[in-house]
Order: C-alpha cells, then sequence, then structure tokens
C-alpha cells in the first residue's frame, strides 16, 4: 500500500509539472487554438489534454498526444443528484451511475427541456485554475472559466447554454467585455436553478409520514410535479423507487437567481464529469457536460493533431500507446526532473523574446 502511495503522489507531481510545460509550450505569454474545436485559450484557461487516454502510460507523458485544450468542469464539493433523487459529491460520483438530467437543447416545437434519466459515462480529475461564482441567493459554486450553464443575459431574455466566463456582473463578464447602450449598467445574468439542495430528514415524524404514504398513499406525476419532489426527498417513502423520472415532463427553473460575483480563487482539482445525456443537475443548477470524451471532440482533436503534426504522426502516436502499461517510481522521478527543466528552459526563452520585442 505505501509502494502505490508514493507511485500516486509521483504521478501527480509529475502530471502538475508536465501539464505547466503542454500549456506554456502551446500559449506561451499569449493565445493558441484549442487543440480540439480551435477556440483561443490562455494558459490559465486551458488543460493539458490527452489524445490517447491518460490510462495509457505509454502515451500519458508525450508531447505529440499532449496539447492545450478548453476546459469546463466543477470541483469535487459539487453535490450532484442523481436518478434516487439523492445528491451525492462530484468526488464520489462513479462511471455508470444514473443521474437526473435533462434535454440538452429546447427545439422550436418544444420550447421547455425536459427531464430524462442520464448516465454517468466518464470521469477525470486535475488541477486547474478555478472562479467562484456567487450568485444573489447566497449560493457559491466553484468551476473553471469554460463550464456551461443554463442561464440568461438578464431577467427576460431566453435561456442558453453560456460559459462561467461569459456570464455577465452588472454588465461586465470575466473576459473584459461590457455591455453597450443606455440603461445597460446593472445586467446581470440569471441563471436556471430547478432544484433546492434537500436533505432526508431522519427524525421519527418524517418516517411516520414515510410509513402512511407507503401503506395508503401514492405518488402521482401531474402538472408542475417537481416542486413536490423536495418533499419526497426528506421522507424518502419506499415507493419512490417507483418513481418514473423520464415522465418528470418539463423543466421549470423555481428558483431562478442572478449572478452576484465572480472571482478567482487559484489552482484546485477538478473533476470534468461525461454523461450520456450531456446534462445534469448540479448544486441545484442546471449545467452541461464538459464533452472532452465525445466522439465529436475526439474527432475535433485528430483533425487538430494531423494539421499540427501530420497523419503519420498521429498514427505513430496510436501505435506506440500500448507499448508500456507502468511506469516505476525511478522513472517517473527522472521525467519529472526532465520536464521541470524544459519549462524553465522555455519561459527563459519566451522571457528573452519578449524583452527583445520591446526594443
Amino acid at each position: 500500500m505505501r509502494g502505490k502511495s508514493v507511485r500516486s503522489k509521483a504521478i501527480r507531481k509529475l502530471d502538475t509539472i508536465f501539464s505547466k510545460y503542454i500549456r506554456r509550450r502551446d500559449c506561451g505569454y499569449g493565445y493558441a487554438p484549442c487543440i480540439s474545436c480551435g477556440k483561443p485559450v490562455t494558459y490559465d484557461t486551458s488543460d493539458c489534454g490527452h489524445y490517447e487516454n491518460r490510462k495509457h502510460m505509454a502515451t500519458r507523458y508525450d508531447e505529440i498526444n499532449c496539447n492545450a485544450q478548453c476546459r469546463n468542469c466543477l470541483t469535487p464539493d459539487a453535490l450532484i443528484l442523481t436518478s434516487e433523487l439523492r445528491w451525492i459529491k462530484l468526488g464520489d460520483i462513479q462511471v455508470g451511475q444514473e443521474i437526473l438530467a435533462f434535454e440538452e437543447s429546447a427545439t422550436k416545437r418544444k420550447t421547455s427541456r425536459r427531464y430524462e434519466v442520464g448516465k454517468v459515462t466518464y470521469l477525470e480529475r486535475r488541477l486547474a485554475p478555478v472562479y467562484e461564482v456567487e450568485l444573489m441567493n447566497g449560493d457559491k459554486v466553484k468551476t473553471t472559466a469554460e463550464h456551461m450553464w443554463l442561464a440568461r443575459r438578464g431577467k427576460t431574455s431566453g435561456f442558453q447554454w453560456m460559459k462561467t466566463e461569459d456570464l455577465w456582473v452588472n454588465s461586465r463578464n470575466l473576459k473584459g467585455h461590457r455591455i453597450s447602450g443606455a440603461f445597460k449598467e446593472d445586467v446581470s445574468s440569471t441563471v436556471c436553478k430547478p432544484f433546492k439542495v434537500v436533505r432526508q430528514d431522519k427524525s421519527y415524524e418524517a418516517g411516520w409520514i414515510a410509513g402512511m404514504l407507503d401503506a395508503d398513499g401514492h405518488i402521482t406525476q401531474q402538472r408542475c410535479f417537481d416542486k413536490k419532489i423536495e418533499f419526497l426527498q426528506k421522507i424518502r417513502p419506499n415507493k419512490l423507487s417507483k418513481l418514473n423520472l423520464n415522465n418528470l415532463g418539463k423543466m421549470r427553473s423555481q428558483y431562478d437567481t442572478q449572478v452576484k460575483s465572480i472571482s478567482f480563487v487559484g489552482e484546485e482539482e477538478i473533476i470534468a464529469m461525461e454523461t450520456s445525456t450531456r446534462t445534469f443537475i448540479a448544486n441545484g443548477y442546471a449545467m452541461h457536460n464538459c464533452n472532452r470524451f465525445s466522439e465529436g471532440n475526439i474527432q475535433g482533436y485528430r483533425r487538430g493533431l494531423i494539421k499540427k503534426y501530420g497523419e503519420k504522426e498521429v498514427d505513430k502516436v496510436e501505435m506506440r500507446r500500448f507499448n508500456v502499461s507502468k511506469l516505476s517510481v525511478p522513472e517517473l522521478d527522472i521525467l519529472y526532473k526532465y520536464y521541470k527543466q524544459k519549462l524553465t528552459d522555455l519561459e527563459a526563452r519566451l522571457n528573452k523574446e519578449a524583452s527583445h520585442s520591446k526594443r
């Protein structure tokens, strides 16, 4: 067990320095296109994205396999609503777990998104710059600049997917943009919050009510049924297991609230979660997947790699991913020292070039 702990610590240390090197290599002190979508990213707003999955140690620290990529994720303490209507920390969520989700898009025929059951298909932990979004209702959510919320610009516009960096706070956002025009000084984005976070009431009275409902009561899935979910979450009758979440109907934002502030808190651990529906409920808010592992994103990554390195080099990466199954602690330490020095040399060169360009 101790040997495993030492190796895990060595991997985390190497992951951190390698990520810094890749992001600095691609972005320098300016911007670079995301390898999979082409969106401009900076050192602080990008991840060290892997084409071949990080589980393949042969390509985990391959410089062609790893490139700057945009991100959107939450911290492990975010609470996810499961299909059992329980709130579980994102850090405790498992691949394969079912969650309460909703339709990704609202079409012309369907002006509202409907609830549905989703499944967690992938999870990945990493370190990243994190921002704290404080809402007018007192809630605070820690996430990344690229994470997507279901929100609207002010109080009256329709809901759409908006990144943290695009949310308005008194007519300004993290990008430094400002809403122009008259009477725009106090516009703040409104975010969609369909649920409150409710814990089970384990008192005698709650148990008695749950028993009464199990014995003689029934659960109906009528209009505005979602307003009764808080009550069911508190008492948790056995009949709750018979509830078909796919029949909950339209999602309603019962607890709309505006963004009060967005502040940078530093580099923290985040978890990128992929779900089958591309949506989930976190801390009561309607959220979107990171989509890092979707087929379209992987295809985009491959196109970006071919453009950057050529198809032959990409084929070589795909072939050598199974060459090594495990790296020893001494090998990890050697790689750490190598990339630490490489990062130091790179930053020194970039600083020198920047000083020359100013002359």
